[in-house]
């Protein structure tokens, strides 16, 4: 463990009002999507990308949806903040893309086959 070096921190909240989301980027169909998968044991969800504005609060950058699946939950959400160079504040927005076996799910969630 000598060579390990801290590259980033992941956090986690139950306090909702301290995010800024964007109604634009929500999938309701993925939110429930992300909810019947964060329903099991695990109880998991994606890490959500976000950036610290001026005022404090942090704005999603990446993964709304699993914001408004936390929420519904009454999950934690586990976020994570953007690296910002020194003096280069940009705004990333991302789309999110699933892989092969999470399409898979998807499409038979929205099918109504999906069985755990």
């Amino acid at each position: 463990m000598e060579n390990n070096k801290l590259i980033g921190k992941i956090y986690e909240t139950t306090d909702y009002s301290k995010f800024i989301t964007d109604s634009l980027y929500r999938n309701v169909t993925r939110i429930q999507y992300l909810k019947m998968e964060a329903d099991g044991e695990d109880k998991q969800l994606p890490l959500i990308e976000v950036n610290a504005t001026e005022t404090g609060k942090l704005e999603i950058l990446n993964d709304q949806d699993a914001f408004y699946a936390a929420m519904q939950l009454k999950l934690p959400v586990r976020y994570y903040q953007s690296f910002v160079a020194p003096n280069k504040r940009r705004k990333r927005l991302h789309h999110f893309f699933m892989n092969d076996v999470g399409i898979i799910s998807l499409i038979a969630y929205v099918n109504g086959t999906f069985t755990k």
